[in-house]
């Protein structure tokens, strides 16, 4: 027997009501059709004279902005966000300036929208979230797959829709643990981004965070200093605050860090005859190949053995690899 379900509707000559039995099938299928029709607003380019506004995308690698029409009324019915735009005489909107602190991109962005106009979310787009590897057959935790979804993720959670932002504040949880350490730390910052709306997924990423063995140099390169407070607080309540590896870099080494943050190698020279610290003592090689571009990389080893002392008994791997790129490049 075909599942039915009853709802009823007031009649107002009567003073009574009259019910009816919609099979649940047609219903879906109405809804289905909606949702279709809805969405080729956005997609069918013989309907785009129907826009009134349009979002403007601009590529971080500076190729030409891409228009995104959209419809004020669909977007206003959905929610506050866009409603408060528009009521206040926006039609140009720019999504960088949207959502602010973490790059969203054109086709998360239409992922977002299209859960707008039809309430339904369709497989994530192939080739955004999907990596190289063969071996990985279903897609759900490696990076791009979890890059695309925290863009949407934000989007959403700065739009205010609320219920695309709490199907993945379901589905990250579940895969977080599969996922490599270092990128926990894209979940947490996108986490703490959107915190009124994500804090499930927030503590549950840097629970994971502060359990690790994550340096704070890298938590401060990547995250705000008061997620990195906290994380440091419960490491400290959980005995874990005393590891070699959780420890800050003093004065001197940050000095040091600080001239490679702004590609200025004369002024580590300077700070290396001060005496205070030696780029073994610092880790500097390797700061450098975690943290600074290509560039500065290869300044930094071209000019790193002219640095060090020439009359060292102990040579680490560090000192002799810096001398070996100075040989190999003389």
């Amino acid at each position: 027997m075909e599942a039915a379900r009853t709802f009823c509707e007031s009649n107002v000559t009567s003073g009574g009501s009259l019910c009816y039995a919609a099979p649940v099938a047609a219903e879906v299928a109405a809804l289905s059709r909606l949702s279709e029709h809805l969405v080729s607003l956005l997609r069918a380019p013989g309907l785009a004279f129907c826009s009134d506004a349009r979002i403007t995308v601009r590529s971080a690698g500076g190729d030409p902005p891409h228009e995104v029409p959209v419809h004020r009324c669909v977007l206003s019915a959905r929610g506050p966000f866009f409603r408060d735009k528009f009521a206040a005489g926006a039609v140009a909107l720019e999504l960088g300036e949207l959502v602010a602190g973490f790059e969203v991109g054109c086709e998360a962005l239409e992922v977002v929208l299209q859960y707008v106009y039809t309430g339904r979310l369709e497989e994530l787009p192939r080739g955004m979230a999907e990596c190289v590897d063969e071996t990985c057959r279903r897609h759900e935790a490696c990076w791009p797959a979890v890059h695309f979804m925290l863009r949407v993720l934000h989007a959403a959670s700065t739009f205010e829709i609320n219920e695309l932002v709490s199907l993945f504040q379901r589905r990250l949880p579940d895969i977080i643990e599969k996922v490599a350490m270092n990128e926990v730390l894209s979940i947490l910052f996108v986490a703490n981004l959107n915190s009124q709306l994500c804090q499930r997924l927030f503590m549950k990423a840097i629970d994971m965070v502060v359990n690790s063995d994550i340096s704070y140099i890298t938590l401060q390169k990547k995250l705000p200093s008061n997620v990195v407070k906290q994380i440091k607080q419960s490491r400290s309540n959980l005995g874990l605050d005393g590891q070699e590896n959780f420890k800050f870099p003093d004065k001197h080494v940050k000095s040091i860090y600080g001239a490679l943050d702004s590609d200025d190698i004369e002024l580590i020279k300077l700070l290396l005859e001060e005496g205070h610290t030696t780029l073994d003592d610092a880790k500097a090689l390797h700061y450098a190949v975690a943290y600074c571009d290509s560039k500065l990389q290869k300044s930094f080893w071209i000019s790193g053995s002219q640095m060090l002392t020439a009359e060292t008994t102990k040579i680490t791997p560090c000192s002799m690899l810096l001398q070996c790129v100075n040989t190999l490049k003389s």
